[in-house]
């Protein structure tokens, strides 16, 4: 028992790599190899890109994850040394949806087929503001990539492929809209 006093427990792993026995310093050296390895291969239209899951809006907490580790099956005595009892640590992490978003759209979506919002612009010869008005376009559906991402997340250090689906969007900021807050923008101007 002193033996795995401040080292990992039997059972324990992480994306399926045996962690038994490893000091702290060795969990982390795996941990952030686990990250870098955890790659998704996304295929759209005539387009490829490889993502870590950093490019994808994912935010690992490598000292979180290392102490979950070092933690795993608890301190219960010989129940935590039974190897016949195991457990399979994730990854310690957030996703951001909009910065997965962002990623995707900028390598999947030609500028002309991306949504526009509708917005307002100055006219200087007219001394008023005006709406412009937007369009609307495609965007890639989020699904199958955080089905990815949620996986790698459960057992990182995997390379995973995925297809790329897409979706029709409406224009974000409607022209009514646009013209609502340009009236109101020329109210406040003539105030002063």
């Amino acid at each position: 028992r002193a033996f795995f006093r401040d080292r990992v427990a039997p059972g324990v792993t992480l994306g399926g790599q045996v962690m038994m026995g490893r000091t702290k310093d060795q969990v982390r050296q795996i941990v952030d190899q686990q990250v870098r390895d955890s790659q998704v291969e996304l295929r759209g239209e005539g387009t490829t890109a490889r993502a870590g899951l950093k490019d994808l809006g994912v935010s690992v907490d490598s000292d979180a994850t290392v102490t979950k580790i070092m933690n795993a099956k608890g301190s219960a005595g010989l129940s935590r040394l039974n190897p016949f009892h195991g457990e399979s640590v994730p990854l310690v992490a957030e996703q951001d949806q909009l910065a997965m978003d962002k990623y995707l759209t900028e390598r999947f979506i030609p500028r002309q087929d991306r949504s526009v919002p509708s917005t307002i612009v100055f006219d200087q010869g007219a001394h008023a503001f005006r709406a412009q008005e937007g369009r609307g376009g495609k965007a890639p559906d989020l699904g199958r990539v955080q089905g990815a991402v949620s996986s790698l997340i459960d057992k990182p250090g995997r390379h995973l492929a995925v297809g790329l689906v897409y979706k029709d969007v409406t224009m974000p900021i409607s022209l009514d809209t646009a013209n609502q807050v340009a009236s109101q923008a020329n109210q406040r101007l003539a105030k002063d």
